[in-house]
């Protein structure tokens, strides 16, 4: 449940009345009798200055770097981080596995010990998208391995950075791989953001919110390669409209948005994903966010 490596039990009361009738529960009881220590598994910039949002873009063409806590149940150790990372759309099978060198985690400080992993993922395709998971492994028999990490708000068949800062839509091939995939197999956010037919310019681009995930506001920034007729509007997760942001005439360049997380008529709405989908003629790109309570 919360990856500190002993086993934890949860128990289901299908019945159990919380102020409605039959309202169901779920109760976890954690094995080091704690709610865990944290792995905090995230993905940065190649040279380790940022970290990368969720969809967010690395600053280089064909890598970026994955971190993560390594620790042992046991106390002090020797660990290693193993990870896996596949074109959006590519399941894991566990058959590009990669794993770094053995580590110790050291005199026990202020977290516990342990050893802050950076690994440099690195022969990736620029212009494309990727998903990961990760885990870490000890040199205890008890303790041998984590669960697999992926980002927050995010499942480990959902995408998770974008490789390459140039073009990221050279020309219709690209965007014509998208339509030729089993839309049966994407998630929510790669069907509302599939694009049209036909080329699309470098600089059409919609940004991932900042911050995201969000609690009072997030602001989207959007390019356009020319003038036009822009539609800016949030969606749920089963592709209803929530909101309209923009609607109208737009010129060239680089454009601000910030959304509160509220309804076209002002209420606030329900903690959750949603989709920011941006319309710019015939083509369409959308980004997923995260609005908490």
């Amino acid at each position: 449940m919360n990856g500190d490596g002993y086993s934890d039990v949860i128990v289901g009361a299908p019945y159990y009345d919380g102020g409605e009738n039959n309202e169901g529960r779920i109760f976890v009881y954690y094995g080091n009798e704690g709610d865990g220590l944290h792995r905090v598994a995230r993905q940065a910039r190649a040279d380790g200055s940022a970290p990368i949002a969720l969809l967010g873009l690395s600053d280089s063409n064909d890598r970026f770097l994955l971190k993560v806590v390594g620790r042992t149940p046991a106390g002090r150790g020797n660990v290693r981080v193993q990870y896996e990372v596949k074109p959006f759309g590519t399941p894991f099978n566990g058959s590009e596995l990669v794993t770094g060198e053995e580590r110790n985690t050291g005199v026990p400080g202020e977290d516990g010990s342990v050893y802050g992993f950076c690994e440099l993922v690195t022969g990736l395709t620029s212009n494309a998208l990727y998903h990961w998971r990760l885990r870490t492994l000890t040199d205890s028999p008890f303790f041998p391995r984590s669960p697999w990490f992926s980002l927050p708000y995010n499942c480990m068949t959902e995408a998770d950075v974008r490789v390459g800062l140039k073009k990221l839509y050279q020309d219709h091939r690209t965007i014509s791989k998208y339509d030729r995939m089993n839309q049966a197999d994407l998630p929510v956010g790669a069907l509302i953001g599939m694009a049209s037919e036909g080329p699309v310019s470098s600089t059409f681009f919609l940004g991932c919110g900042t911050p995201n995930p969000f609690k009072t506001w997030t602001q989207l920034k959007y390019m356009l390669p020319e003038r036009g007729h822009v539609r800016l509007a949030v969606l749920d997760v089963t592709g209803r409209e929530v909101a309209v942001l923009k609607n109208g005439q737009e010129a060239a360049g680089t454009h601000v948005v910030e959304w509160d997380g509220r309804a076209a008529h002002g209420t606030r709405l329900a903690p959750g994903v949603y989709f920011v989908q941006l319309s710019f003629g015939d083509h369409r790109e959308a980004q997923k966010v995260m609005l908490t309570q």
